[in-house]
Parts: structure tokens; C-alpha cells; sequence
């Protein structure tokens, strides 16, 4: 009851000295997990209802999500609408297109840390998780490993009084990575995290946690040259069950779900001038566990076969940020080492920036397993390129993606 009494304030910014150990987050995690609701926000959270007129409360907090960035008087870089990828493009699902409630009377928290360095042994570890290159210097800071550094402010976040929803059961569902410049050992960044939209949709409630980061420069200025937004999904049990039996009994559905082959077809007509490309990855059965220990994430669901179990899983899943880093460095792998898929022997689009990444996960990928990751190379269209992680037949997809360089100007 105290916590669906909370009256959500214009904007709370909470500094803390250092990154938290997320071992010390686990009893929030418990409590919140028993008295926080699945699937619907806490009762405080109204929708936005066409007509209604705000509140003077609601109408703060709107003037104050506009004028953050602007007060704080940092360098924001705008996106390119016709180039702009949206995670409906890469999802390929019916789903993307419904109408979602917006939730815009919330409580707007950020959590801030600065003055964080990248620690080299850190990142040689991440590194050779993924067999990166550590000698090559536009490549040996990979695009993920941001995630591996602030992911300790997402429990953080996420296990505050104020979070609207059980932490229980947050599923990573989509990922947007927006990327200015690259990040380096030599810089001190300074990184927020915040909760900034919260959707109805036919499954539950999506949450989107929004991470900057900013590299400091002289007197005392900063510079965005990292973007992540996650998007988070809260089952409801009878929400999930009613969209479960509705796909069942929709003969659309299946033949939706089955459109993405299209995309990554060489015989395609719409693909005779693209680079279409197939390569096996391997996941070993104990990749949750090193990955986890890298970045500080001892979600059960990841651990092992036991501990999947308690969470309702028969076998342990990845995480998923995982496997986008994992599609990432194959497709620089390939690009790389075969000059004849990039005959003008331009810098890899991997390599420039500013550069987006847009991710949606579809399904768990269980360990161990033997996936296939397909790519499609538009060459002659800007250097669009499109990925997805599929079973090894071809038919289960686990991961969409599309990487598109160029499309932002600052």
C-alpha cells in the first residue's frame, strides 16, 4: 500500500561515488519481487489519455524530462529521421505494430556515477571472451563493452522504491545502441542511467532504461558519445496466455513470423546487389557464467541447469547482450578477413562513427547450442547491413538486428 501511495516527484537524480556490487542489491531484489506487481505498473502510474488535461504535478514532470538535458548543458547529437532504424524494421513481428498506452505520470529517476575509467585487465578479459583482437586499436574497445561497465546501475535502477514494477521477471526484449565516438582507456566518462518511458502492450508492461555516457572534458563540459536504451518486458501471466492462444488460432501469425526468411534469402530479387552471408557460432555451455562474471550479472537464469530450473527454464539461456556483441564480432570477423565481400577496401562500417545498432530479441537461446548467424550486406545502399542469430535448420529465430553507420549528424 505505502508503495502504490508514492507520489512521483518532477525528476530525482541520485549520485552515488562508485559502481554498486550487485550481491548487495539481492534482499531488495527479494522484497520487491513479493510486493511489487507483475505485468502492470504500480497504481500511481496513469496513462496519458487523449483530452485529459494534465495535472500541474504531470505537467512538471514533462517540462523537466524536455529541459534535463538541456540544463545540464551538454552536447546532444539529433538523428537523421529518414535513416533512423526502428526496432519495428528489425522485428519483423506484427507485435511492434499494435498501439501501446503510454504511462507519463511516473516517477522520473536517474542514477548517475562519474568519474568512471575503463579498467585495461577488464576489458583484456571481455576481449578474449569474444576473441577480440586486442592489437587492433579501432577494434579492441568493442561496441557492447560499454554494457559490460554500467550494467551494476541496471539492478540499482531496478531494485529502488520507486521502480513501478517487480523486478522478477524482466525480460531483455530490444536493444538500441547509438554510438559518437569511440570509447578509450585514456578518457574519464561520467554515466546515468534512467527509467524514461513506461508502454502498455498485449503482453504486459515494456519499461525503457536509457544509459548515457559522457566523456569529460576540460572545464568541467561533457560530451555524449554513447547511447543505450533497453527495453524491458513485465509479463502478465494472463496477458501472455491469451496472445499465446491467439497466434495459435491466427493462420497470419505463422506466416508473419515466417517473413523474416525473405530478408535474408541470396535468390531474393531484392537481394542481388547485397553481400549475404553464413557463418556456424557455438555456444558453450558455459558462456552465462563467464559473461556474467564479467559484468556482474548473477541472474540465476544464466547460471546453470539447476538454477534455470527454479526460474522455469529446463536449460540455462544467455544473456542477450551477449549474444548481439557475439553477432557483432563474427560479422567484423568476416568483413575483415574476406577482402572480396569489401572490394573498395573501405574502413569497415563497424569502424566509423557515429554508428546505431538496433537489436530485438525473440526467443531464449539455451546452452550449449549450435546457432547460425546470417548477414546481409547492403554494399552499394550506404553500407546497411542486417543480422540474425537462427537455429541451425533455419527455421527458430533468437536474434534480429540491423547496424547502420552515417545516419546521425552533431
Amino acid at each position: 500500500n505505502k508503495l502504490n501511495k508514492l507520489q512521483p516527484s518532477a525528476q530525482r537524480c541520485f549520485h552515488i561515488n562508485k559502481m554498486p556490487f550487485v550481491s548487495t542489491l539481492i534482499p531488495r531484489f527479494i522484497l520487491f519481487a513479493l510486493c511489487k506487481p507483475k505485468g502492470t505498473p504500480l497504481r500511481y502510474c496513469q496513462l496519458e489519455i487523449p483530452g485529459q488535461k494534465n495535472t500541474p504535478q504531470q505537467s512538471q514532470i514533462q517540462k523537466t524530462k524536455r529541459q534535463n538535458e538541456a540544463l545540464r548543458g551538454r552536447q546532444v547529437y539529433t538523428v537523421h529521421a529518414s535513416t533512423a532504424v526502428s526496432k519495428a524494421e528489425v522485428d519483423g513481428d506484427e507485435s511492434e505494430s499494435e498501439e501501446k498506452e503510454i504511462y507519463n505520470y511516473f516517477s522520473q529517476i536517474e542514477v548517475m556515477v562519474d568519474a568512471v575509467r575503463i579498467d585495461v585487465s577488464h576489458l583484456d578479459a571481455y576481449n578474449r571472451l569474444f576473441d577480440i583482437a586486442p592489437d587492433a586499436s579501432s577494434s579492441s574497445i568493442a561496441i557492447g563493452y560499454a554494457h559490460a561497465i554500467y550494467f551494476p546501475l541496471l539492478p540499482y535502477l531496478v531494485s529502488m522504491d520507486e521502480f513501478p514494477v517487480s523486478p522478477l521477471g524482466l525480460t531483455l526484449i530490444g536493444t538500441e545502441l547509438s554510438l559518437y565516438e569511440p570509447l578509450s582507456t585514456r578518457h574519464c566518462y561520467e554515466i546515468t542511467t534512467s527509467l524514461t518511458q513506461i508502454r502498455g502492450c498485449k503482453k504486459g508492461v515494456e519499461i525503457d532504461l536509457t544509459t548515457n555516457v559522457y566523456v569529460q572534458v576540460a572545464n568541467n563540459a561533457t560530451r555524449l558519445v554513447y547511447c543505450s536504451v533497453q527495453t524491458l518486458l513485465s509479463p502478465d501471466r494472463g496477458k501472455m496466455q491469451r496472445c499465446k492462444q491467439n497466434e495459435r488460432n491466427d493462420a497470419v501469425s505463422t506466416k508473419r513470423r515466417d517473413a523474416w526468411k525473405i530478408e535474408f534469402d541470396p535468390k531474393h530479387s531484392g537481394n542481388r546487389h547485397n553481400i549475404v552471408t553464413q557463418t556456424q557460432v557455438n555456444v558453450r555451455a558455459d558462456i552465462g557464467l563467464r559473461y556474467g562474471n564479467i559484468i556482474g550479472d548473477a541472474s540465476p537464469y544464466h547460471m546453470n541447469r539447476w538454477s534455470a530450473m527454479m526460474m522455469g527454464y529446463w536449460q540455462p539461456i544467455v544473456h542477450g547482450m551477449w549474444s548481439l556483441q557475439k553477432c557483432l564480432a563474427e560479422i567484423e570477423k568476416i568483413y575483415a578477413s574476406h577482402t572480396s565481400l569489401n572490394p573498395n577496401q573501405r574502413p569497415l562500417f563497424l569502424q566509423t562513427y557515429p554508428l546505431r545498432v538496433v537489436c530485438s530479441y525473440k526467443r531464449p537461446l539455451s546452452m550449449p547450442s549450435t546457432v547460425q548467424l546470417i548477414s546481409n550486406y547492403y554494399a552499394h545502399t550506404n553500407d546497411y547491413l542486417t543480422f540474425a542469430l537462427v537455429s541451425d535448420d533455419q527455421d527458430t529465430p533468437y536474434v534480429f538486428g540491423s547496424i547502420v553507420p552515417e545516419s546521425f549528424n552533431g
